[in-house]
């Protein structure tokens, strides 16, 4: 079989354990203790809509409101499922609360939006611990980061599997002086934000955001463990900021030189050869990628595009939304690169007065849970190491491929009750985890383990 063909395998495989939430029904939701039978009407909820679905598509609309928004009953007479669409219609408007109110109050708004992001309503950070894993699981893993890059990447930088760099967005938090957020490339206060993505332009994963003076991108590196998200056959491409910290990490963790491309750097004074101008030249051509991304994110999402300042209560707040953009561009990506057509299910939202049902007892539960040989030695040795994973598919016998079995590591955690419960499943072998349904074990061994441990 060709790259190609494993890799489109390994996109089915991926969906079929991670895009369980496609063939979802609506959510069913217990009326709250102040239950109204009657709602009230958003003002203008035929132009939200227009814009949610223009900007995001059905299925990204579909994924939050069925996945993300419904951990609870958000504040407001309104319906649950147009107060989600307000949440959205928000952050890709970059919008103030003022703004809002043409919709509804702005304090209603200002209650819906603190309900849904808020700390109190939170205090697990269930919401961001649910994004950093879907963001991790969903759209890619190492398989797939390598066969991409082996048919995709010019041919210097084949072992490069992901990209890593700042991101930086004009605003202040409220309550502190411009100067604590300095950034030298607005001239003005502003957040940072590390973002890693996949060839393919998935982002696999963001830091914690912070203001931009004393947080340069190679200590916010250092800072994020890196070593803790990426897998040993990843190859980062990073920009030369991060070299200097690059041995460090290396150090203190079981990463490697070949796990990092940067381009060739050398001491004052001392003059790149022809040679490897042109490489560096090629490198940042090729790592100009991210930089598409961070233009992208900006054009979806006004909120991030720098044309206005954000002012936020606190730096977590802002990392949330920043990291829901990122989740709902990955959706958005993925559904086009796989050509996944919405069925009707997918498009009941857009129903005029559409609502979540309110007829079972159970409360609602999310779905888803150098130098030029320094260079070479580094593509060199990481390409011998990504071979032990190409080499792996030579041994399909067929174009069939059994279901692949995966062996429990440990059950971590539990939710919901009953006939919902779910688990979260580490699995030997993987870094990721995921939420199972008790009849997805093929025996209930580990899970009685799980219970006697308690």
């Amino acid at each position: 079989m060709s790259l190609e063909s494993h890799l489109h395998k390994e996109f089915t495989k991926l969906m079929k354990k991670h895009w369980k939430f496609i063939d979802s029904q609506w959510p069913e939701m217990k009326p709250s203790k102040y239950h109204r039978t009657d709602k009230k009407d958003i003002c203008d909820m035929k132009h939200i809509k227009e814009v949610v679905v223009n900007r995001l598509g059905i299925i990204p609309v579909f994924f939050f409101l069925i996945v993300l928004y419904p951990f609870k009953h958000h504040p407001g007479p309104y319906r649950n499922v147009e107060k989600g669409l307000l949440i959205l219609y928000h952050l890709l408007k970059g919008i103030s609360y003022s703004d809002m109110g043409t919709f509804i109050p702005q304090s209603s708004f200002h209650d819906i939006h603190k309900s849904f992001y808020g700390r109190e309503n939170n205090p697990n950070n269930e919401l961001d611990e649910q994004m950093t894993d879907l963001l991790h699981e969903m759209f890619s893993n190492i398989k797939i980061r390598v066969l991409s890059a082996k048919i995709r990447n010019p041919p210097l930088f084949k072992t490069v599997t992901t990209f890593l760099d700042g991101h930086d967005t004009r605003g202040k938090k409220i309550g502190t002086r411009s100067e604590d957020g300095y950034s030298y490339k607005f001239k003005k206060s502003g957040f940072r934000t590390q973002v890693c993505i996949d060839m393919n332009g998935m982002v696999l994963f963001i830091s914690e955001s912070a203001p931009c003076k004393n947080n340069t991108d190679g200590a916010m590196l250092k800072k994020m463990r890196i070593q803790d998200k990426i897998e040993k056959y990843d190859s980062i491409a990073v920009d030369g900021g991060y070299k200097l910290f690059i041995k460090q990490i290396v150090e203190e963790s079981n990463l490697k030189e070949r796990n990092f491309c940067c381009p060739i750097r050398k001491i004052k004074n001392m003059e790149l050869s022809d040679e490897e101008k042109k490489y560096n030249e090629m490198f940042g051509s090729f790592r100009s990628s991210i930089e598409g991304f961070f233009g992208e994110i900006g054009t979806i999402f006004e909120k991030f595009n720098n044309r206005r300042s954000i002012r936020s209560s606190d730096y977590t707040t802002f990392n949330l939304q920043f990291k829901l953009a990122c989740l709902l561009l990955n959706v958005k990506k993925f559904v086009d690169l796989g050509v996944i057509t919405p069925s009707s299910q997918h498009l009941l939202w857009l129903e005029d007065r559409f609502d979540y049902s309110h007829n079972v007892d159970s409360d609602i539960e999310s779905h888803m849970i150098t130098t030029l040989k320094e260079t070479s030695s580094s593509f060199d040795e990481m390409s011998k190491c990504q071979k032990r994973i190409l080499d792996s598919f030579n041994d399909d016998n067929s174009d069939e491929e059994m279901d692949e079995l995966y062996e429990v590591d440990k059950i971590i955690s539990h939710k919901g009750v009953g006939k919902s419960i779910q688990y979260l499943v580490k699995w030997k072998g993987y870094k990721e985890t995921t939420w199972e349904d008790t009849n997805n074990f093929n025996s209930d061994g580990c899970i009685k383990e799980y219970w006697d441990q308690r």
